[in-house]
């Protein structure tokens, strides 16, 4: 694992010329469900460093083909704002569980999850649970992982334009994503015995005759996924191309090849971005700011635009504040509630809401803008950059049809019992044994808790290579380089990065 402090310490003087207002974490997101980070595809600085020398490059005569590839290591910091996006808002990465009111007992100081709606336990025959008295302390400290390699070709083209270019780019990225879901001080239920911890019930792994597993939104472990981070395809022309100038303009694509997004895990790893088509042009320019006879400092700039098209993914949908009296604590981890099912059998265990919260929703990223700014000094054969790497994607637009269990399924009371329940359905009593009346319908769940906010955060990044000719028409080169990127809210990951290229043209 490489070591955070070297981290800092290495980048210190680059974080001197930021502002710590411009870099720190500015608005808090709560009570979320989903984020949709920045795909690893789309990484300028990682891109650029060291590749400008090949692709921008004039040869005497001829057309070059110029190959990269980037192998990388990335891993995200700042694990509490992270935490406070999933957690509940409290201004902390730790919260409490337990009795919220002294329903049967006395409640819980400070508890921020009335946990008698997430861990049922009455009284048989329905009565209150008086011996309920559950509790636990949560800490949530997500954390992301990536490595693999960038591999990028380009290759100028005559034909049917002079200065055409084609560009195609791919990440090949295993992803690796933990919520560190973490209890202390915990209270286990005894009395009565309800066969069912608190870890169970978060993690899916266990059930009992009140309650189903959670099949959904699932939270603990270590969860991986591999594979391409989308194909980019880019069709240029090269606009002005002069030993000290350039400025190359292209129409790109998008074509996902990541994974499908699933609900069955809070903060489930992502390869690509979510498998939503993309259209959008490029435009990349450079300009030498000093030359003589021991070198030269070039400034290159880039902005790479994406939008981002509608597809299906499924997400959990949590209740919105005051949806049937759900409000304060009643609001916070609401997707783990217990509901009841009206008028069926199937009442005989109730289900987490995230079970039948969980669908498929309508997602449109939008917009996207990858920019780049970079200092560029090159002298003999050694190349070294330092540059500025802003990111921004537009609020994600999510369209919810419709919610299949609309009418059917109400929260139940903390002193539902479900033997009472099939007794009074053989009875033919209506809706008994939970908040009749009060069924849930797609107007009561919380859309934002599935959105992924704007995204925003700026990259510091440097890097250094060193080339050589072989067999005098093939350019060869070698580099290393690294990067901090800063969030500007809690829905951006912090992370820090480095990698190593090995380019070719010919």
């Amino acid at each position: 694992m490489i070591q955070r402090p070297f981290v800092r310490s290495a980048l210190l003087t680059a974080l001197l010329a930021v502002s710590a207002n411009a870099v720190y974490a500015i608005t808090t997101h709560s009570n979320k469900n989903m984020l949709m980070p920045r795909s690893s595809q789309a990484n300028a600085a990682l891109e650029y460093t060291g590749w400008h020398g090949h692709v921008y490059d004039q040869l005497p005569a001829g057309l070059r083909s110029n190959l990269q590839i980037a192998p990388f290591y990335q891993e995200s910091d700042a694990k509490k704002d992270l935490a406070q996006y999933f957690g509940i808002g409290n201004g902390s990465d730790t919260f409490t569980m337990g009795r919220a009111t002294a329903y049967g007992g006395a409640a819980v100081a400070n508890t921020n999850i009335d946990l008698p709606y997430i861990l049922h336990a009455p009284t048989a025959g329905g009565g209150a649970p008086l011996g309920y008295d559950a509790a636990a302390t949560v800490k949530l400290a997500p954390e992301q992982e990536q490595y693999g390699a960038r591999l990028d070709f380009f290759q100028d083209l005559n034909t049917p334009i002079k200065n055409l270019f084609f560009r195609a780019s791919t990440t090949a990225v295993h992803v690796q994503n933990n919520m560190h879901f973490k209890l202390s001080d915990v209270h286990e239920q005894t009395t009565p015995d309800m066969n069912l911890n608190i870890a169970d019930v978060f993690s899916g792994a266990g059930s009992n005759a009140q309650q189903a597993a959670l099949t959904k939104a699932k939270m603990g472990g270590r969860r991986s996924r591999f594979g391409l981070a989308d194909i980019d395809f880019s069709l240029g022309h090269k606009c002005l191309l002069t030993p000290r100038s350039h400025a190359f303009f292209s129409i790109d694509m998008t074509v996902p090849t990541g994974n499908r997004v699933l609900a069955d895990y809070v903060f489930a790893p992502v390869v690509g971005n979510g498998r939503h088509f993309a259209l959008g042009a490029s435009f990349d320019g450079g300009i030498d700011v000093w030359r003589n006879d021991i070198g030269s400092i070039r400034f290159n700039a880039a902005v790479r635009y994406k939008y981002l098209f509608e597809n299906t993914e499924e997400r959990t949908l949590s209740l919105r504040n005051g949806a049937h009296g759900t409000t304060g604590a009643l609001t916070n981890m609401s997707k783990y509630y217990l509901v009841g099912q009206k008028n069926s059998l199937l009442r005989a265990k109730l289900q987490p809401l995230a079970n039948i919260s969980s669908m498929p929703v309508s997602v449109k990223p939008g917009h996207e803008l990858d920019m780049l700014a970079m200092m560029s000094f090159e002298a003999s054969k050694f190349t070294f950059d330092v540059g500025y790497n802003p990111f921004w994607r537009d609020a994600e637009n999510v369209y919810v049809k419709n919610f299949a269990g609309s009418g059917q399924y109400a929260i139940a009371d903390k002193n539902y019992d479900v033997a009472t329940a099939l007794a009074a359905f053989a009875a033919g009593v209506a809706g008994a044994g939970y908040r009749a009346g009060n069924e849930l319908t797609l107007a009561d769940f919380d859309i934002s808790s599935i959105m992924t906010p704007t995204l925003l955060s700026h990259k510091l990044f440097a890097g250094a290579g060193y080339s050589w000719k072989a067999y005098d028409k093939v350019l060869c080169s070698v580099g290393l380089g690294g990067s901090y990127e800063f969030a500007t809210s809690n829905a951006d990951i912090e992370n820090f990065a480095f990698w190593g290229k090995f380019n070719i043209s010919f």
